[in-house]
C-alpha cells in the first residue's frame, strides 16, 4: 500500500515515465540527485553570493537574482542578458534535458541520443555560469578602499549545482548508448 501511494505521488508530480526510460528501469537515485541540483541552484540564485561591507558598518548582500534585476533597472541590458542567460536560463535548460533523458525518453531511442548531444553542447558552456558569479565577486572585491567583499553562501550552492548537474550529465551519457 505504501509503495503504491509513493508511485501514485511520483506519477502525479512527474508524470508517467516512458516504459524504457532510465527512471522505469530502477534508476530512481538519478531523480533525487537532479532534485538536489535544482534545489541547490534555486538557493544559489536567491541567496547572497557576495556580501559587501562598507566602512565596517553597512553591509549589502547581492544574489544572482538581485544582480540581474539591478542590471535591468540600470538599463544595462547586455550584462543583464549575460547573467540571466548563463546563470538562470542555461541551467534551467540543462535541468530540463537531464530530466527528459532520465524520465521521458526511451533510453535506447533517438530522442535520448539527441538530448545527450544537446547536453554535450550546453556542457561546453556549463562553467560559464560559475565564471559569471566569479566575475561578480571580482568586481565586488575591487569596490574601493573602504569596502570589503566576502563570498556568500549562495555561491557555494550555485557551484554545487553546476558541479552536480555536470556529473549527472556524464552518468546519463554513460547509460545512453550513442550511435
Amino acid at each position: 500500500m505504501r509503495k503504491a501511494m509513493k508511485n501514485l505521488l511520483a506519477r502525479l508530480l512527474l508524470g508517467t515515465p516512458h516504459e524504457n526510460s532510465l527512471a522505469a528501469s530502477g534508476n530512481q537515485w538519478i531523480g533525487w540527485v537532479l532534485l538536489a541540483c535544482i534545489t541547490a541552484w534555486t538557493l544559489g540564485i536567491v541567496m547572497p553570493i557576495v556580501k559587501i561591507k562598507k566602512f565596517a558598518i553597512f553591509t549589502t548582500d547581492y544574489s544572482i537574482a538581485r544582480i540581474t534585476v539591478d542590471l535591468l533597472i540600470e538599463y544595462d541590458l547586455f550584462l543583464a542578458l549575460v547573467v540571466f542567460g548563463f546563470s538562470i536560463a542555461g541551467p534551467l535548460y540543462k535541468f530540463d534535458q537531464l530530466w527528459r533523458v532520465w524520465r521521458r525518453y526511451d533510453a535506447t531511442g533517438e530522442m535520448a541520443q539527441k538530448a545527450i548531444r544537446r547536453l554535450d553542447l550546453i556542457s561546453r558552456w556549463s562553467m560559464a555560469d560559475v565564471f559569471v558569479v566569479a566575475i561578480a565577486v571580482v568586481i565586488a572585491k575591487t569596490g574601493g578602499f573602504f569596502a570589503n567583499a566576502y563570498v556568500g553562501v549562495g555561491l557555494y550552492f550555485f557551484a554545487a549545482s553546476a558541479f552536480g548537474s555536470m556529473l549527472l550529465g556524464q552518468v546519463l551519457k554513460s547509460k545512453i548508448h550513442l550511435t
